[in-house]
């Protein structure tokens, strides 16, 4: 997953390493030293292990390759 600044960064990985997620973060090192944010070098590169990925999409609210029996029904039935 990739996101646009440091700072969502940072509070995505420490949301998913409270769930024991293993965590690393990818960035170009100018990105921070400069303030970008909506540029690529901004860019943000959230890594999960494979095994976790799942989860880790689940957490962050980013499921779109989830199929539809996994996402909770629309009315709030169980």
């Amino acid at each position: 997953m990739t996101v646009g600044g440091h700072m969502e960064a940072h509070i995505l990985k420490g949301r998913l390493e409270a769930e024991d997620i293993p965590v690393h973060l990818s960035y170009e090192s100018t990105g921070p030293l400069y303030g970008f944010r909506l540029t690529g070098l901004g860019a943000v590169h959230i890594m999960v292990p494979d095994a976790f990925e799942r989860a880790a999409r689940h957490i962050c609210g980013t499921a779109e390759g989830m199929e539809a029996e996994d996402e909770p029904p629309a009315d709030g039935a169980a």
